[in-house]
């Protein structure tokens, strides 16, 4: 569980759910539960998880704070990639995503001239089409059509991945090399077949920019980094993220290699059979939010399962995330 001054964010949280969102207040008083029960952290446990089909159900009246709207200033909305079932709808607020995003990467060294004061990192997104949020990506639009709000761009990929055709590979890397981006947001086993037709076609993926990549969507293997990595160079920074659609970074991987999870912006633990796991077992993540406005989330069970690992002793440790945070999950 979490440290004093930790659980004492939790608290907040939970105070201001309740106060604040009509599904939570339901929540805690189905349960026989005020936010003046939970004083310590072993009150925490007292409290039913929340989970998907919750924020189905009651999105979006019941779960936005008092007081926002989805056309409220700086509300950005999402929706889930659907891979688990039914899509699911959330929105966040683009200030706490660019918050959280900044604080999970802040554990990779290799990332941080993304973050010069006053820079906006040019995106590339090379991912599944439901994962996009884009629903024209699958290749029969222009650049412009695949731009997000916050200037990313949604590069053009079939639904099939295998059945794509040899224009629509081109016109991806084409797209890559007159946008120039900084970052490239991808999904590791799409990335990886990309790099095998950029070979095949004797292309390269470069820019002028310095070039970063964060992989996410689904678990990078070991046959997808080598192939990356064999193709972009020992000079790309890579790293392996962990998040959700609706909730952002939830962690990311060191320099290291090692992935870490995001214990600034979030509280977490890992349950099996109602009951926090101990080193070295896998339990299912469930996230509290810390200081979330818009959509506060308590003890949201996610369906993933992780192992958090011990951190290592200081002495033996490489880096200072490595020796004072959990470990790799698996």
């Amino acid at each position: 569980m979490s440290e004093p001054s930790t659980f004492e964010a939790v608290r907040e949280e939970i105070a201001y759910a309740y106060d604040n969102t009509v599904f939570f207040r339901k929540h805690m008083e189905a349960s026989g539960l005020l936010p003046a029960d939970i004083r310590e952290p072993a009150d925490f446990l007292r409290l039913p998880p929340t989970s998907k089909p919750h924020y189905r159900r009651n999105f979006p009246a019941g779960v936005l704070a008092k007081g926002y709207t989805l056309n409220s200033p700086h509300v950005m909305r999402f929706q889930s990639s659907g891979t688990s079932g039914e899509r699911l709808n959330s929105a966040i607020l683009s200030y706490d995503l660019a918050r959280r995003q900044a604080s999970a990467l802040g554990v990779n060294r290799r990332f941080d001239e993304l973050w010069r004061p006053g820079s906006r990192p040019r995106i590339c997104r090379f991912a599944p089409p439901n994962c996009s949020d884009v629903e024209c990506a699958t290749g029969f639009s222009t650049m412009e059509d695949r731009i997000l709000a916050d200037g990313t761009l949604v590069l053009t990929v079939a639904h099939d991945l295998l059945a794509t055709p040899e224009w629509q590979i081109v016109k991806a890397l084409d797209e890559i090399e007159l946008y120039e981006p900084d970052l490239l947001v991808v999904d590791p086993t799409h990335f990886a077949f990309l790099t095998r037709w950029a070979r095949r076609l004797k292309r390269t993926i470069t820019s002028p920019r310095r070039l970063h990549m964060v992989c996410g969507y689904t678990l990078m293997t070991r046959v997808a980094r080598r192939q990356i990595e064999e193709f972009m160079g020992p000079d790309l920074p890579v790293g392996d993220m962990i998040g959700m659609s609706e909730l952002g970074y939830l962690g990311f991987e060191c320099h290291h290699g090692n992935r870490h999870v995001n214990d600034r912006d979030f509280h977490m633990e890992f349950i099996r059979d109602g009951l926090p796991v101990a080193y070295g077992e896998t339990g299912e993540l469930y996230v509290t939010t810390v200081d979330d406005g818009l959509v506060p989330r308590i003890r949201y069970a996610t369906g993933d399962h992780f192992t958090p690992w011990k951190a290592a002793a200081p002495a033996a440790a490489t880096c200072r995330w490595c020796g004072s945070r959990a470990g790799p999950p698996t």
